[in-house]
């Protein structure tokens, strides 16, 4: 059982980390900004903070974009086409 798991089942807290896939379209910038924009609103709530960790935005497109500014942002090299975002992911924590 992960670590994670076993914390959680003895009672002690542990913060979870939001990740995000998103690409450079229009309607993927929106939805980041709209999730990040709730992932703050909770976090800053004195009883919400507790259980909110970091937040990141994985683009897969394989450059940085405008909103990297505005969002902790990962950037990975698109896969091909047809491989399932999961993927990308587990590239990420690795």
């Amino acid at each position: 059982m992960p670590e994670e798991i076993k914390s959680l089942a003895t009672g002690s807290l542990r913060p979870f980390h939001v990740a995000l896939t998103a690409t450079a379209d229009p309607y993927s910038r929106w939805q980041s900004r709209i999730m990040y924009y709730w992932y703050k609103a909770i976090k800053a709530q004195p009883d919400g903070s507790a259980e909110m960790g970091g937040f990141t935005r994985v683009l897969h497109t394989g450059k940085p974009d405008r909103l990297m500014d505005e969002i902790p942002t990962f950037v990975v090299d698109p896969l091909p086409p047809g491989v399932d975002r999961v993927s990308i992911l587990s590239l990420y924590l690795e």
